[in-house]
């Protein structure tokens, strides 16, 4: 602990900047030192790989370095290093981060790690705009992390770290909370809280969930309709899947009722969690009782839950009227959009049901659409048309 203390001290008082004028502070040490002074400042290091011979290095110092926001904003958020690659430490240097020219530019986490490199002669608005690209946080979960475990308040690094864990597929909720924790209630409505809300809410009982439910037209006036119901809706299917593969009951009755008291659309958003259910339990009958009562209850106008239903009733239902009505909704889907995946569906069906005829029409024309595009897997329905006696290959 004391010889902890002793070793801050020294780099908080003995490892100066080499020179105060106006202008970047570059500081003096070991490269060790600067590492370890990153790590407790929770800044990067900012190194200048130069030679003494070096023209356009002596330009960067004299034009570029001088600049006073230049040297406002790097002392700020930067520990600066000039490094001689033809001295001393420097050779090592040189190698490690293979330095090939002059000057090299390098911005390094306390772990060593290169998070943004320039090279060559930058005017004072490039350095700028290098270093705040250097910052970015998605090319800094360590020092964000940094950051983060040393308890920082600071709500830009909260919600940046949860982010960057959350596209990292790790565990981000912890994170999330403590960026929501450092915001009033009245503020979740505003901007940034409205994209955490869409990035990080997941839970039922969440205060911002709650709040989302509770001022729906408000978020709907500021951010629109389909936003806010597209968001409330994933809470609520979240939920009900894990109610599915738990088989909480009581999980998925706590969400159907959200959804009948809260969302004023005469019950279709609880009616399409119950085929959420039932599909997530793999209860394929059940979900074909769903399916059809849903589909005959409400009209649904959009392409890609037409086809979602029709492709699971290809794939799990049997029985000829339940294949009768997922073909209907298939070519409902593809008179809202003609892809080919929706073609190749309503092949599928066809051939399925038992009518040959139509169902080598139909994948002749989906193969059509499909041979136009490479990055379209026409495997399927190539194999369709071999078992129809049409082979294309």
């Amino acid at each position: 602990m004391i010889r902890t203390l002793i070793l801050s001290f020294c780099l908080t008082f003995l490892i100066v900047p080499a020179t105060q004028a106006t202008g970047i502070n570059f500081s003096s040490g070991t490269w060790q030192e600067m590492l370890t002074l990153a790590e407790e400042q929770q800044k990067l290091i900012f190194v200048e790989a130069y030679a003494d011979w070096c023209n356009i290095c002596k330009s960067l110092e004299r034009n570029t370095f001088r600049n006073e926001e230049v040297g406002a904003y790097y002392n700020e958020n930067f520990i600066s290093y000039r490094y001689d690659m033809e001295k001393g430490e420097g050779v090592s240097f040189s190698e490690r981060y293979s330095v090939n020219g002059y000057p090299t530019l390098l911005f390094i986490n306390y772990r060593g790690e290169v998070v943004h490199r320039e090279e060559g002669y930058m005017a004072p608005p490039r350095l700028l705009a290098a270093g705040r690209e250097a910052l970015r946080p998605e090319a800094n979960q360590t020092l964000l992390e940094l950051q983060y475990d040393a308890g920082s308040s600071d709500p830009m690094v909260l919600y940046n770290y949860a982010l960057n864990l959350k596209h990292a597929e790790r565990n981000y909720q912890e994170a999330a909370q403590r960026y929501f924790d450092t915001q009033d209630t009245k503020a979740l409505i505003d901007q940034q809280n409205w994209e955490a809300i869409q990035e990080f809410t997941t839970d039922l009982n969440s205060r911002e969930f709650q709040y989302l439910l509770d001022k729906q037209k408000k978020f709907i006036r500021k951010y629109g309709l389909q936003p806010v119901a597209d968001k409330i809706y994933s809470v609520l299917k979240q939920n009900v899947v894990r109610a599915a593969i738990t088989r909480n009951r009581t999980l998925l009755q706590t969400v159907l009722e959200l959804a009948r008291t809260e969302l004023k659309d005469k019950g279709q958003t609880a009616s399409q969690l119950r085929m959420v259910y039932t599909e997530a339990a793999r209860d394929w009958q059940d979900y074909a009782y769903k399916t059809i009562e849903h589909f005959e209850n409400f009209t649904v106008y959009r392409a890609p839950e037409l086809n979602h239903a029709a492709r699971n009733f290809y794939d799990h239902v049997d029985g000829q009227e339940f294949l009768e009505a997922a073909i209907e909704w298939s070519r409902q889907s593809i008179a809202i959009d003609n892809s080919y995946t929706y073609n190749e569906t309503y092949a599928l069906l066809l051939a399925k049901s038992g009518d040959r005829e139509a169902a080598k029409t139909q994948a002749l024309k989906a193969w059509q659409m499909g041979r136009m595009n490479d990055d379209i897997d026409t495997t399927l329905i190539r194999k369709l048309l071999r078992e129809l006696g049409s082979s294309v290959d």
